[in-house]
């Protein structure tokens, strides 16, 4: 049985839908029904890690104004999908679209099950180790006659995407799957520890290869270059895969990946302590770290500039670890500035962007700190948003279980895969046809796009972000509140400009030569630091085409001034390991040489 909880804020529903403050879409937003279960009992078993038997269901049946007020509802409506999808299979769904004044808020607390038995919100199932659930099933066949008695217009679906996009009446079903659940964070089943030990690291051409081919050889952890596949191969397939003449072209940059991820693993360090107020110590960045230390670091930078950042509390992941973020700013905190946004750990194994980030952000508060002349004109000229962890949850999967992990940790319904590619599944030309791409609409794929435009729990929550800073009036000359958003991946050595779905001259940015002119600096900054050389242009044009990026999400979707991808070391083949691992001695020198090249780009764009 499910019990009606009053949301905070006593409601009026007489205010009408759309209110702000009251009304039925708040009580839909705040979550109303809770299982009326012991306190130490869920339907999730914390001691066998596993969800319900895939043999439940759910009927929903309830009713919503039919005007609800939209302006951000649909982060939640696509985060319920996710979770209903997980706990459930084929659920389905009966939505009755009423008027607010049908859907009266009971007096009293214990009226408020009769009140509102008519929104029929229910399970039905056996679960033999929950013998205190009580679950009922409210016949669809009656709720339609209820619905059309009261003037309501009723319709019955399959549960799907189409569907979340359109019922705003699954708002009431969050605080269901999280009592469901038994706590915020989502837990999914714990996995073997994967071993490399003596997977083999390959290139492979594709210009000549057979697809059915290279669909095989991407079967195995891999990475998508400029015509070539990096591909790690375990050392149990290496002798078939030669007979069969899929290592012909080829050539061999790693004998034994396992050795590279001992090596990362033994140099992992502790962080020494930081005084409050004070910085970290550059010696953080000579070796990786765990995920729950790299956020005391960014707590520990957040305290050292207390009068000029905030903490940003963005959303949470699907598995509920906080998506989280740093906001910096110099003189008058206006909030008008130009944005400078940057994400980071889009994709769980590349672990240098997280260090590369952390170092950027160190080097900007620390130069505003010490009076940096270059360094005050940014903090003079825009505000910064620097997120590090677009994907926690991969992160921390690629810390304990699989070091390769790329995508997030988000099952899909009808498919044992697990996981979504973060920049495969923002809301910008997402089904936008390709004859040949990096992108997959299969589940198992490591570029799986997602079910639907911007449906993965990350992307919901940091969009709507990207959207709030674009809509500032600032930057008026530039094309919208995001001056230049920077996308940090790896490996390659790569400065990727939109678009990745399309090269028609047509079709490309108008502001195309400018960002390659800033793009050209950006490389040329670097090669003058380091000697390490990045290739810049378009991503179609230099990588490979692809759909739904967080870059061409940014720019064709928000009108970010500068939006790019940035690939950083390894370049393919060369010096510090082979592409999936970068070794933890060029953490530093790849980082440094971005900051010399970062502060020319943040002097170029502003001009």
């Amino acid at each position: 049985m499910f019990e009606a909880i009053k949301p905070r804020g006593d409601p009026d529903p007489t205010s009408g839908p759309g209110h702000e403050s009251g009304g039925v879409t708040a009580l839909y937003w705040t979550g109303v029904f809770r299982p009326l279960l012991p306190s130490h009992h869920s339907l999730f078993s914390p001691r066998r890690n596993q969800y319900p038997k895939p043999s439940w269901s759910i009927n929903l049946a309830l009713g919503y104004p039919r005007k609800p007020r939209q302006q951000g509802l649909a982060p939640t409506l696509l985060g319920v999908a996710s979770h209903l999808r997980t706990l459930f299979s084929t659920p389905k769904v009966m939505v009755c679209r009423m008027s607010a004044k049908m859907l009266r808020w009971p007096a009293k607390r214990r009226d408020s099950r009769a009140s509102y038995k008519h929104l029929g919100l229910g399970l039905h199932g056996h679960q033999p180790s929950t013998p205190h659930f009580l679950p009922f099933k409210f016949a669809t066949a009656k709720m339609k006659i209820l619905c059309d008695s009261h003037g309501g217009e009723s319709e019955s679906a399959v549960f799907n995407s189409k569907v979340i996009m359109k019922s705003t009446a699954l708002l009431a079903v969050i605080a269901t799957v999280t009592a469901l659940t038994g706590n915020n964070r989502i837990k999914t089943p714990r996995d073997e520890k994967v071993s490399y030990e003596g997977y083999q690291v390959y290139r492979v051409s594709t210009s000549n290869a057979p697809p059915n081919q290279l669909a095989h050889l991407r079967s195995f952890p891999s990475i998508d270059l400029k015509g070539s596949v990096e591909v790690a191969i375990p050392p149990s397939e290496v002798e078939s895969l030669k007979a069969l003449g899929l290592l012909d072209d080829t050539q061999l940059l790693d004998d034994d990946l396992g050795r590279a991820i001992r090596a990362e693993s033994e140099a992992e360090k502790k962080p020494v302590l930081t005084k409050r107020g004070e910085l970290p110590d550059l010696s953080w960045f000579d070796s990786y770290h765990a995920y729950d230390d790299h956020v005391q670091y960014w707590r520990d930078l957040h305290a050292a500039f207390p009068d000029n950042s905030e903490w940003l509390d963005i959303g949470a992941s699907y598995e509920g670890r906080n998506i989280f973020g740093l906001r910096l700013w110099g003189g008058e905190d206006t909030g008008t500035k130009p944005v400078v946004l940057w994400h980071g750990t889009v994709h769980a194994r590349e672990w240098i962007t997280t260090m590369t980030v952390e170092y950027l952000t160190y080097q900007l508060i620390d130069g505003y700190k010490s009076g940096d002349q270059n360094v005050t004109a940014f903090f003079d000229a825009y505000d910064f948003y620097i997120v590090p962890f677009h994907n926690p949850d991969g992160f921390v999967y690629s810390q304990t279980t699989n070091r390769l992990w790329r995508k997030n940790r988000q099952p899909r319904s009808n498919t044992t895969c697990i996981g979504t590619d973060g920049n495969r599944n923002w809301n910008f030309q997402w089904d936008y046809p390709l004859e040949d791409g990096s992108v997959s609409a299969d589940p198992c794929g490591e570029t799986f796009r997602g079910l639907a435009p911007g449906d993965t729990t990350e992307n919901v929550v940091l969009s709507a972000l990207s959207r709030e800073l674009a809509s500032t009036a600032a930057n008026s000359t530039g094309g919208g509140g995001i001056r230049l958003f920077i996308d940090w991946h790896s490996y390659s050595q790569l400065i990727l400009l939109p678009w990745g779905f399309s090269c028609d001259p047509d079709v490309l940015p108008r502001n195309l030569q400018a960002q390659r002119d800033v793009g050209a600096g950006y490389a040329a900054t670097i090669a003058a630091t380091s000697g390490e050389t990045y290739e810049v242009g378009p991503s179609c044009e230099i990588l490979y085409y692809s759909t739904g990026s967080a870059r061409d999400f940014h720019h064709g979707a928000l009108n970010a001034t500068y939006s790019w991808s940035v690939e950083l070391r390894p370049k393919s083949g060369g010096s510090g390991g082979s592409g999936f691992i970068l070794a933890p001695e060029f953490i530093l020198p790849t980082a440094e040489e971005h900051w010399e090249g970062i502060k020319y780009v943040l002097g170029a764009v502003g001009k």
